[in-house]
C-alpha cells in the first residue's frame, strides 16, 4: 500500500503506519510509536575497566557504525504526497541545536543555582511543570534549574564553545536561545504523582496541549532545506497519551523527581533507572531501606585497582561503590533490585586484571580524570595486555593497535573516567565521563565523523548538486560522506551506483529498486565511502530506469 504522506509502498497492506515515515495509512493508528522508531542504543559509555580483546573501539564501546543506523526517508518525496512535513534537515537541526543551547546554558545555571541553594519546586508536580513551561519559553537556564544539584553540576565540565560555533552558524541567537526560526507555545499543561516516597516521586504530564512552529525561510543557509516551508504542528497530552496528527503514543512513563534540601528537583538517572527497571520486569526498589554500598576508592589513582579488586572478588556492592552516588542519588535503593539479576553473571566471571598503571589530571568542582595507561587482563582464553593504544597477548593473537583515524575524528586518545569524592571515597562520576569524553570530541574531532556513527548524515547540509549520467565527481567530506541533491524530471526512477561509495536516498523507491523523483525535480541523496576514507573525492555514476 502507498503511503499518502511520503509516496513509500510500506509492503504491508494491514500496517496502521508507513514503515518509512511513520504517517498514518488509511487505518486506525495504532496505540504506540511506529516499529523501526525505537532510540539508538548507547553509544559509547565508557566502562572504566581496561579491555579485553580490542583496541579502544572496544572498551569504549565505540558508537555504532552507519550499518545499523535507521535513515529516515525525505517526508516531502514521492507523487501523491500530501501537505509536505518539516524537513529530516530540519527536525535534526533542531533537535542538535536543543541539545547544544542546553549543554551550554548549563555553566550559567551552575554558577546561578547549584551552589545557591535556589531552584526546584515546592512540590514534584510543580518540578515537573515549572520545568516545561521554562523549555517552551525558551529559558534554558531556567528549565536546568529545575534539575537535581548534583546531577548538573558536573555538565559545566562541556565546552561553551559548542555553543558559540553552533551560534555563529546562524542555528542559535548570540544569547544562546533558538532563533526566530522555532517557535513553542503551551497551553493547561498539567502533571500528576502516580507514586511516592520519603526522598522521591514519580509524576507524569496528564494534560496540555503543544503548538510548535518552524519556519524554515529563517532558517541560516547553511541548514536552510532547497524548498523551504513554514510547518505548524500541535500535541496533546491527555490522560497518558500524547496525541499528534500521525496517531497517538503512549506517555505513562514517570518522570522522577527528588527530594533535596526541602525542594523538589527532576532527576535523570533516577528516571533512567526506573526505564530500566520497568523494562525489565524487575520489582519496585524500596526507597526507605536503600542498601549500604562499598567504600569506593582511597584516592583518584586507586580506581582500576579497586575495580579490578571487586571484580576478582566477584563483589557486586563494592563494583556499585564505585559509581558516584551524587550524580545517582537513588542508586542504593536500586541496587538490590539488579543486583539479584547480575550476581550470577558475576560468580561466573574469572577474570582478573594486573600491571596496571594511570595517570591523572585535576578538572574543575574538585574533579580528576583518571587515565588508564596499561593493564592485563587475565582470562580464560588468555591474557591481553593493553599499552600505548595497543593490544597484544594470547588472546587477540598478532599486536593489534587502534586505526589513526579514530583518534583523529573523535577526539579520543586514551580511555579515562573522571571521579570525584562523595561519602569518604572516590567515586567514577558517570555523568562528568560523558561530559568530558563529548567535551573532547567537540574540541578536538571531527563533527562530522560522529554524525555518521550515529546516522546522523543530514545535519549536514548538501554539497553538491547531480544530474543524471556518469562520471560525476563528489567531495566527501573528513565523516567520509556526502549530501548531494539529484535534479532530474518528476517521476523518473534514478539509481547510483560508485566504485568507491554506496548511496542511501530519500524518497519513495520504484517497483526495480530506484528511487522516484518528486513533483520538485529534485530528490536528495547520500554519498558514503564504503572504504571509510576520508576527505577523499569519489566517481558517482546516476542512471535512469
Amino acid at each position: 500500500m502507498i503511503c499518502p504522506a511520503c509516496g513509500t509502498d510500506s509492503g504491508n497492506a494491514a500496517a496502521p503506519l508507513c514503515a518509512r515515515c511513520g504517517a498514518p495509512m488509511p487505518a486506525p493508528p495504532p496505540a504506540g510509536p511506529p516499529a523501526g522508531w525505537a532510540p539508538p542504543p548507547p553509544g559509547w559509555a565508557p566502562p572504566p575497566a581496561a579491555p579485553a580483546t580490542e583496541p579502544r573501539t572496544s572498551y569504549l564501546s565505540t558508537p555504532p557504525s552507519d550499518a545499523w543506523a535507521p535513515v529516515q526517508p525525505d517526508p516531502s518525496a514521492g507523487p501523491g504526497a500530501g501537505r509536505r512535513r518539516v524537513s529530516r534537515r530540519a527536525l535534526t537541526a533542531s533537535v542538535g541545536a536543543v541539545i547544544v543551547i542546553a549543554a551550554g546554558a548549563v555553566t550559567a545555571v551552575v554558577l546561578t543555582s547549584a551552589n545557591s541553594g535556589s531552584g526546584g519546586a515546592d512540590t514534584p508536580q510543580a518540578a515537573v511543570t515549572g520545568a516545561v513551561q521554562a523549555a517552551v519559553r525558551q529559558d534554558i537556564d531556567g528549565a536546568l534549574s529545575f534539575v537535581d544539584p548534583a546531577e548538573r553540576r558536573t555538565l559545566s565540565a562541556l565546552v561553551s564553545a559548542a555553543r558559540g560555533k553552533v551560534s555563529r552558524g546562524g542555528l542559535l541567537a548570540a544569547t544562546g536561545v533558538p532563533a526566530p526560526w522555532v517557535s513553542v507555545r503551551a497551553s493547561g499543561v498539567a502533571a500528576k504523582v502516580v507514586a511516592q516516597h520519603r526522598s522521591v516521586a514519580f509524576v507524569t504530564l496528564d494534560a496540555g496541549t503543544f503548538e510548535a512552529t518552524i519556519d524554515e525561510n529563517k532558517m541560516p543557509a547553511g541548514a536552510r532545506p532547497t524548498h523551504p516551508v513554514v510547518e505548524h504542528r500541535t500535541a496533546t497530552v491527555q490522560g497518558q497519551n500524547l496525541h499528534t496528527r500521525y496517531g497517538h503514543v503512549d506517555t505513562s512513563s514517570s518522570i522522577a523527581v527528588v527530594q533535596v534540601n526541602g525542594r523538589w528537583y527532576l532527576s535523570p538517572t533516577t528516571t533512567a533507572l526506573e526505564q530500566i527497571r520497568r523494562s525489565a520486569g524487575l520489582p519496585e526498589p524500596d526507597f526507605d531501606a536503600p542498601a549500604q554500598l562499598g567504600p569506593g576508592a582511597r584516592s583518584p589513582s586507586d580506581i582500576y585497582a579497586g575495580l579490578a579488586a571487586a571484580l576478582a572478588a566477584h563483589d557486586l556492592r563494592a563494583l556499585a561503590g564505585f559509581v558516584s552516588q551524587s550524580e545517582l542519588p537513588e542508586l542504593a535503593a536500586y541496587y538490590p533490585v539488579f543486583a539479584s539479576q547480575l550476581t550470577g553473571s558475576l560468580q561466573q566471571a574469572s577474570i582478573s586484571v594486573s600491571d596496571i598503571t594511570t595517570s591523572t589530571q585535576q578538572m574543575s568542582n574538585g574533579l580528576v580524570r583518571v587515565q588508564l595507561d596499561s593493564a592485563t587482563v587475565h582470562g580464560p582464553s588468555g591474557d591481553v595486555t593493553y599499552s600505548g593504544d595497543c593490544v597484544s597477548g594470547t588472546a587477540v593473537g598478532a599486536r593489534r593497535c587502534e586505526p589513526a583515524d579514530f583518534s583523529r575524528l573523535t577526539g579520543w586518545k586514551s580511555p579515562f573516567v573522571v571521579v570525584g569524592q562523595d561519602n569518604g571515597g572516590w567515586r567514577i562520576q558517570p555523568i562528568a565521563t560523558v561530559m568530558e569524553y563529548l567535551r573532547e570530541a567537540e574540541a578536538s574531532g571531527s563533527a562530522n565523523a560522529l554524525y555518521r556513527r550515529m546516522g546522523l548524515f543530514r545535519a549536514v547540509p548538501a554539497s553538491a548538486t547531480l544530474h543524471v549520467g556518469p562520471g560525476q565527481r563528489v567531495t566527501l567530506n573528513d565523516g567520509g560522506f556526502a549530501n548531494v541533491t539529484v535534479q532530474a524530471a518528476p517521476n523518473a526512477c534514478l539509481t547510483g551506483s560508485s566504485g568507491g561509495a554506496r548511496m542511501i536516498w530519500y524518497g519513495a523507491q520504484g517497483d526495480n529498486g530506484c528511487y522516484l523523483v518528486p513533483a520538485s525535480g529534485r530528490i536528495e541523496a547520500t554519498v558514503i565511502s564504503g572504504r571509510g576514507d576520508v576527505s577523499s573525492t569519489v566517481t558517482v555514476d546516476i542512471g535512469q530506469r
